[in-house]
């Protein structure tokens, strides 16, 4: 159901892109992106991708800190 839920994500960031909602599902794409071993979505440059955009467009937010710590994980491993 990852692929279901990363496609409600992206019609959310669309249709509300200054939202805290959009920063929200931002980072839960970037989890999806992250975490999806079974689905086959894990991209782990695409789950960095989307951390950044958080970072970047949603500055100061929850989830734009949670983006960051995930970036620094990342980036140690990779």
């Amino acid at each position: 159901h990852y692929q279901k839920a990363a496609d409600y994500y992206k019609q959310v960031i669309r249709d509300y892109p200054e939202s805290t909602t959009a920063a929200q599902g931002q980072y839960y794409l970037g989890r999806i992106y992250d975490w999806d071993r079974l689905g086959g979505l894990n991209d782990f440059e695409h789950a960095k991708k989307e951390y950044k955009v958080v970072s970047e467009m949603h500055p100061g937010t929850y989830w734009a800190e949670q983006a960051e710590q995930r970036l620094k994980s990342l980036d140690r491993i990779f």
